[in-house]
Order: structure tokens, then sequence, then C-alpha cells
């Protein structure tokens, strides 16, 4: 009888506002930003910091060895609902922000998404990454472009011109480039001085790059357009002043072409981290790595002429009036290219900076206002201010306002930080009725509710190391690495009592059971155990009960489930079980090479799990402290072992990222929870074993709930399996890029072009390769079914015409439908299975079909050309399979006598659906211009409008119900 277990699955993660990695961006109203959250993305309220959406991919169910990836790009479309979420995986995901839902997942880079930038209409997206590529996305489409090669490093930032016509790439191989995109060429390379380039932007209508590098270097570069080939007129055609031909010719090829015109002062010499410029590209902010921003007020013309004439009237006064002061006047008169850019506020935050975003001016104006403040804006004079958000690298978002004026003071407005702690939480605790969890920081300590993910309670502490409730949750007992033990009250937030307890770390804490008393083991070689006391001002103090010395540092403590004994893992990498009475040696067990982190007993008192920093989890006997088995249990340092109660099985931590369940009698792993971007630190468990807290170096708090799906340990092997699998595909195709560079670098026919296909050859497309494939064989099949019957129905009918005896004959061959096909059409058929293939991993799969399968489905879609409904899949399959293996079409003459009507009927059927839609969207016009006309198109979309935010308040205050409605339930559980 196999043995079955039950998964538990990531229910909350909660205590993160912004992740390292990415960038927060305001939305286009401006009362809410989007942040990265480790594997999510959140939108929160700019006003109250309230969550208000979640956006994360759905997990997939049964058995998977997939770790979530971690967020590390972001950009918000131009209509303001498209988000792209750059992953570290590759991936780069698009969302809808206004139903909070995925539309597509796109895979094209082997490494994490550095950089994302959308083209003016939002039409295209373009992605660069680590593995030194640049990727083409059709957003309408949801399809790969083109992926362009060239960089020799990561490709740290990018950028769409003229319309996505161009595009500008910069990488820390110290490049500028600038792309072709309908030739997918590279149509210049320029070198920065400081070797390093990780920012770009760009004003367009002042024809102006701005680069951020290392060291601090800010280059400004001239933008303009340079005529690469000359266009040539044939049979009297007219050249226009574009250099395209007007009626027959060669076009001119046309590119941009960048020129550095200098670098700027800057107040920091860490290097630059992001430039971007406003909406208006009236102002660009420039970040640094350290604390320091600094924002650039762009000048016009007019603007620098008052300035220079400003310059010239300071000179003349102070000059003597002499026959070379025409001269010098006229030599002064030339405007340095820098001058367009004035340096404005500088800003400085507490900590060091991670990301800034442009807060939109209608957010200081009310809605009705928005249009006459922006057209007064316009046409008048500079703002006085401008808004900034601003996230730090301690887990805080603020809103500065900065005065728009030279050495203009910038201040905090207000920010967003209580929902998450300042550093990593190094433990964490749950309360007696099990409704609340303590994570203590450095600094600082909060009380979280379980059932809602919100913050009760903060404390100022020291470094916290451990922590526990104590008399029955309304106090908190708080180690820290000053050798202290620190006593809050739950009711007022207060240190109440600290004391002195160790001469060194207070590393661990254990509860005794009963909730007697606290076992504290410290870094200063001593256990001591200390009583609670409340008092009748409603205060408390922790009063010293016995210390017992040890022969080496303490780790870690913990309890017998009968308060019978207690161990302590040591420096020393044994462990010493000691009676809790007398702290007589009991027991000491060697075995672990390097010190014991984590100790955990079983609540039937006859196992004890350690966890050591040698990578290893041991299981003992406490009958008679005998090493049960020895499990390499994690990659790195194994940080917390504990036993789920009433059970043999227990949780492990590590330093790898992990959380592993497993079951200490048959020695077994159960499955691993994979979510935490760093390294785990501290777990706990509910008493029933039904939900797990952790937290870790990311900062997040994570809550596993145990579902009801079962877990087979065969099944979890299998997908281990599939997912080195999934790696060796990895490593094949790096391996045969690898060689197309290497062709390429020595000159080789068969190197890697410049542009090739977008995509990422994944267990999806091959999943959908072999999708195809099994509908090509039961359509082939079908074929030879079909065959037969007409030969069998042929044979019959010849013999019935031999023979007038009707009873000697047999009966008529019937041809019984195929259940295979579902009722369908052989071409309706495929064209479902060719559906059921992923947009965005449609062309991979393409890719993976042999030459063979590859003729029988031209053979079976060029027919249906100018029938079938789906005319887009259809000419894109067609067409992208005709790109890759025409070589081989061409030399096969079946091939070629099919494909002689495909030009007519292909272009008959795209004119004809053009047509249907070009009439669709005149109708669609007619009706704005008869509702603009009639007037009653204001009120239509006010109503809409109406609608909408009545929705919306109502779907908060359903949420708000809810969540109240949870809350007292809890308390009366």
């Amino acid at each position: 009888m196999v043995k079955a277990y039950l998964r538990y699955a990531e229910d909350a993660a909660w205590g993160v506002i912004v992740s390292s990695s990415g960038s927060i961006l305001a939305t286009h109203s401006g009362d809410a930003f989007i942040s990265p959250a480790l594997d999510a993305v959140h939108v929160r309220s700019l006003k109250t910091g309230a969550l208000t959406a979640t956006l994360r991919p759905e997990a997939a169910a049964g058995p998977t060895t997939a770790v979530p990836a971690e967020v590390t790009a972001l950009e918000l479309a131009p209509d303001g609902d498209t988000l792209a979420v750059g992953d570290a995986d590759g991936s780069v995901r698009l969302w809808s922000l206004f139903v909070a839902a995925e539309r597509v997942r796109l895979t094209g880079h082997r490494g994490g998404v550095r950089s994302l930038r959308f083209s003016g209409d939002g039409a295209l997206l373009a992605s660069g990454g680590n593995d030194t590529s640049v990727v083409l996305w059709d957003v309408v489409g949801e399809a790969g472009v083109c992926k362009l090669r060239g960089h020799r490093a990561a490709v740290t930032d990018l950028l769409l011109l003229d319309g996505g016509q161009s595009l500008a790439s910069v990488s820390k191989d110290g490049v500028l480039k600038l792309w072709d995109v309908p030739s997918q060429h590279c149509v210049q390379t320029a070198t920065a001085p400081s070797g390093e380039l990780y920012t770009i932007d760009a004003h367009e209508a002042r024809g102006r790059l701005l680069t951020g590098g290392a060291g601090g270097e800010l280059l400004l570069w001239s933008l303009e357009h340079k005529q690469l080939i000359e266009a040539k007129a044939t049979n009297g055609a007219m050249v226009t002043e574009k250099g395209a031909s007007a009626s027959a010719g060669v076009p001119a090829w046309v590119a941009p072409h960048v020129t550095l015109l200098g670098s700027f002062e800057t107040p920091s010499g860490a290097h630059v981290v992001r430039v971007r410029f406003d909406s208006k590209q009236a102002f660009a902010a420039v970040q640094f790595a350290d604390k320091n921003l600094l924002v650039l007020g762009v000048q016009d013309a007019g603007q620098l002429k008052r300035q220079q004439k400003r310059k010239l009237a300071k000179k003349r006064k102070h000059a003597e009036a002499d026959d070379d002061a025409a001269g010098d006047d006229d030599a002064d008169a030339e405007v340095s290219p820098l001058a367009a850019f004035q340096a404005l506020a500088s800003l400085r935050g507490a900590h060091k900076l991670h990301s800034f975003a442009f807060l939109p001016a209608s957010t200081r104006v009310p809605a009705e206002r928005q249009l006459i403040k922006g057209e007064a804006r316009a046409a008048g004079k500079r703002p006085a201010s401008l808004r900034l958000l601003v996230a730090q690298r301690n887990n805080l978002v603020g809103v500065w306002d900065c005065e728009l004026k030279p050495r203009g003071a910038c201040a905090l407005v207000s920010s967003v930080g209580s929902m998450g702690h300042r550093q990593e939480p190094r433990c964490v605790a749950l309360s007696s009725d099990e409704r609340s969890v303590l994570t203590v920081a450095d600094g600082e300590a909060k009380v979280w509710s379980v059932s809602s993910q919100q913050c009760l309670r903060s404390f100022a502490c020291g470094y916290g190391l451990c922590a526990t409730f104590v008399l029955s949750g309304r106090f908190v007992v708080v180690g820290n690495k000053a050798g202290t033990l620190q006593l809050f009250s739950m009711a007022t937030g207060e240190l109440v009592h600290e004391v002195g307890a160790h001469s060194a770390a207070v590393y661990g804490l254990a509860l005794e059971p009963g909730a007697q008393g606290v076992l504290s083991a410290s870094a200063d070689k001593r256990l001591a155990t200390w009583l609670p006391e409340a008092r009748e001002d409603g205060t408390a103090c922790l009063r010293e009960d016995r210390v017992h010395e040890l022969p080496d540092d303490a780790l870690c403590c913990a309890y017998s489930a009968d308060g019978k004994f207690v161990a302590a893992g040591l420096l020393d990498a044994s462990v010493k079980v000691l009676f809790t009475d007398t702290f007589k040696l009991f027991l000491t067990l060697y075995g672990h090479k390097l010190p014991v982190l984590s100790l955990s007993v079983s609540s039937d008192g006859a196992l004890l799990v350690s966890g050591s920093a040698d990578k290893a989890v041991k299981i003992w006997g406490l009958d008679f402290g005998d090493c049960h088995r020895s499990l390499y249990a994690h990659g790195e340092s194994v940080t917390c072992v504990q036993f789920v109660r009433g059970t043999h099985y227990f949780f492990s931590c590590g330093k790898d990222k992990l959380i592993k369940y497993w079951d200490a009698d048959s020695f077994e792993q159960i499955h691993t929870l994979r979510a935490h971007t760093a390294e785990v630190w501290s777990l706990v468990i509910s008493r029933k074993g039904d939900f797990v807290v952790s937290v870790g170096r990311d900062r997040a708090v994570r809550l596993w709930r145990r579902s009801e799906e079962q877990v087979f340990i065969e099944e979890e092997r299998e997908a281990e399996l599939e997912a080195a699998f999934e790696g060796g595909l990895e490593r094949q195709q790096q391996t045969a890029e690898a060689e197309e560079e290497e062709a390429a670098a020595l000159g080789l026919e068969g190197g890697a072009a410049e542009g090739t296909h977008a995509g990422r050859r994944t267990l999806e497309s091959v999943k959908g390769a072999e999708r195809v494939l099994e509908a090509l064989r039961v359509l082939d099949d079908e074929d030879e079914r079909r065959a037969e019957h007409a030969l069998a129905l042929q044979r019959w009918e010849e013999a019935s015409a031999r023979t007038s005896d009707a009873k000697s004959l047999s009966k008529q061959p019937v041809l019984v439908p195929n259940l295979l096909l579902l009722g369908l059409s052989p071409g309706d058929y495929l064209l479902k299975a060719l559906s059921g293939v992923r947009t965005a991993e449609l062309d991979q799969a393409l890719m993976l079909l042999p030459f063979d399968a590859v003729r029988r489905l031209l053979t079976r879609l060029l027919p249906l050309v100018d029938s079938a409904p789906p005319i887009e899949l259809m000419a894109r399959c067609v067409l992208f399979l005709l790109r890759v293996h025409y070589k081989q079409v061409l030399a096969n003459h079946s091939l070629l006598q099919l494909l002689h009507p495909l030009e007519s009927k292909l272009r008959t059927r795209v004119t004809r659906e053009r047509d249907m839609l070009g009439f669709n969207m005149a109708a669609l016009g007619f009706l704005k211009q008869s509702i603009e006309t009639s007037g009653s198109g204001r009120a239509f979309f006010d109503e809409q409008l109406r609608e909408r935010a009545s929705r919306q308040a109502s779907s908060t205050a359903e949420l708000r119900r809810q969540t109240a409605s949870r809350q007292r339930g809890s308390r009366k559980r």
C-alpha cells in the first residue's frame, strides 16, 4: 500500500513593500503605485498604503519543482492598463491592471530580464536580459518579433525610438547600440568613457539622449537621423525628402545616429542607476547607486537666451570697456549643449535608493479641473515643485516634494513602510491562541494577524535573534545580540522590563511546557531559566531562576513535550541532553561536523532531530542516544527544524531558500516548499499542524496551509525528473547558441546573425509540438482508414454487380466515425490542435517539428487557406514554416505544386479580412460621431464611469466585510 501525505501550499505572503529587484511605477491616475514584491507585483494605495491588488502567476496544480521566479523589471504601457513584468527566469508576463488578470506569458531570454520598454503606441515591447540579448515582442499578436544579439554583457536598459522603428540599448560592456528594427541590424555602436552603461532615456523633441554609467558619469548625446544608403529612383520616380521613393526605385535607408556632446557634473561618485524624463519631458531625474537623486530641468530656447543675456550683462558690469569687449561677448554667446539641462533639486535619502517614479500632476488637483490646470501649466511658467515617488533599499516607499529651483530643497511628504520590516526578520513565533505571529528583526519586532496578515503591533527593540510569547500571549520576550532580554506589553507596545541576561548574544529561547518559564541559550556558554511574573499595575518582569554552564557556546535549545528533558546545540557540533529539574547530563550526541543550529523533540519524546551548518539533518533516538539516520537535507546550512505535533513528520529550512517536509520514520522527503527567494531563517508550526509560518532574508513572511491534496513520493520524484528534462533542453539550446556565436566570431558560415528568432525552447513548446505530431498521426490513420473503407466498398460493389443473389452478399461496409476526431472534419481537427498551442509558444513548437511532419502539415494546411475561418493562425503557421524551411521546400516538387496558388489565395483571403475590419472600424467611427453630435456621449461615458466607481466601492466594502467576518470568527474560536 502506497502511503499518501497531504500537501502544504502557500496561502499568503506579506511583509514586503518593495523587493530588491525591479523598479516602482506610478499609475497614470496617480492614486496608486506598483511595486515588485519578490515573485508578485503589488498595487498599493498611495494615500493609505493599503494593498489593493496582487498580481501573482497561478501555481501549477499537483507535484511541481518549479521555483517562483522573482520579479526583476516592470513597465507600464501608455494605455495605463497593460503592465509588463519581467522575471528572473527570463519570461515576460503581460497583465491587465484593470481586471488584475494575466494575459500572456512570453519566453525569450535565457537569463533574468533587466529592462522593459514599450513603444509610444504600446504595440511593441522591448526587453533586455542578462543573456546579453534584446527581444522585441508584438503585444497585440502576443508573439516574438526578433531577437537582437551583439552585446557582450547584460543589457541594462533600452529605449524604442521613432515609434518603434529604431531601438537604443546600453549594456555593462560600456556600449551604446542603435538598432534598425525593420532590418534587424545594428546601425551604430558608441562606447562610453567609463566602460559601463546602466541606463538611457531620450528627449526626442530636442534630439537628445541621456545615458548613465559608472563613477557617476552622466553623458549627453545628440540624436539625429542619418542617411546610410541613398535612394535610387528608376523610371522617372520622384524621391521624397524623407528619402523614400514615391513610386518606384530603391528607397533610402535612414537610421538614427548619436554623437557624444559632453558629460554633466554630478553630486555622487556612485554609478547612475536610472535616468528618466517625465511624461511632458520638462524634467529629468537621475538616480545614483547611493542615497542621491538629482532633478534636471529642460530649458527651452527662450530660457537659454535669457540665461545667456544675464551672464553677459553680469560680465559686462565687471569688465572694463575696451575694444575687445565685443569680441568677448561674441565668444561667450555660444551656448553649451549641456546648458539645456539645468540642475535643480538634489534629493538625499536616509538609506540607499531603490528606484523612483514621477507622480502625475493630476494628483494635486480635483479631477474636474485637471485639464484646466494642465493647460495653464503648459502655457505658463514652470511649476514651483515636483513630486517624486521614491523607494529605498530598506523596504520603504515615500513621496518627496522637490522645489524646482537651483539647489532646491526636497522634503519627505508621506511614506509607506508600516507593513514590513526595515531589515530581514531572523525569528518567528506563534501565540498560544495561534491567531498572532511575531517576527523579529534588527531594530524592531512586529506582531501580525494570521487571518488578515495585518500588522497589529510594532516594538522598538535591539538586534533581535529570538523571541516568544509569554503569560498567555499578553507579553513578548525578545532575545537580542547584545545579550539582553526585553519584555514588551502587547496591550501598549511599550518596553516594560529589560534585563542583562547574558554577556553575549542570546541565540535561542524556548517556552517551558505549561508556560511556566523561559529557557535562554547564549554564546556566553550558559543556559538560564527565567520566570515571567505579572505585576498589579499591568506590567511584568523576568526573574532569573537557574543558570547552567556549558562547555561551549549554546546556539539553540528545546524542551521535550513532557518537560523532562532540555536539549542544547553547541558550537562544538555536539548536542547536550539534560534533565530539566537538575540540569544533570543525560546524553551527549556526537555526529555533526559543524555547529548545531536548531533542535526539535517529537511530541512523544521518542525522537530528536537536529540541523547543522554541515547541511545535514540527523534523527536521534532519545532512549539510548543512537543516530537513526543522517540525511543530506539541504544544499546549504540547515537553519531551523521543527516536528509536527502528534506525528513524526518534521520540517526543515536552510540557506538554500528551500523548506522541506520529511517523514522521520521512513526517512523520506515528502515534498519541497519553494517560494522564498533568499535564505530561510526560521519557521513555526501550529499545534494541529494545519499551517506553517516562515521568514527569510527576502523580508517575506509566508503562510503555508495544509490542503486536502494528496502527495505521493513517487509522483514528486517524477516531477523532479521532468524538471531535469527541461533543464536539459535549456542546456542544449545554450550549447547551440554558443556554437553559433563562436562560428560568427571566426567568420564561418552558419554563425549567429544579429537578428534571429525570438523565443526559447521550453517544456510547454515541446508539449505543443507533441500535440501537433499526435494530430498529424491521427489524421494519417484516418486517411488510411478511409482508403481501406473506399477499397472495401469498391470490392463490395463489384461483387454485387457480378451476382444477383442478395443473400449471398456480405453487408455493405460502413465507415464508423472516428471518435478521436471529436466529430470534426480533418481540417477543423488540425486547426483545433494548432490553436491549442499557446500563441507565445507556437513558433518554438513549429521549429521542433521534423521536416517530414512539416511537409505533411503544409500539405494539409495549404488547401484550407481560402476556406478555413482562423486566417491569422493559418497564415502565421504557413508563412513561418516556409520561412524556416524554404530550402527544403524548394527542393520538394510536390510542395512547390501546392505553393503556386498560395500567393493569390492568401492575398485574397487577407484582403477580405482587412475589408471586413475596415468596414467595422468605419461603422464604429460613425457611431462615435453620431454620439458626439447628439451630445449624449458625455452623459453615456459619465454613467459608465459612475457604474465602474460604484462597482469598485462595493467590491472594497465587501472585502472589508469579509475581513471583519474572518476576524470575528477567529476571536470566537
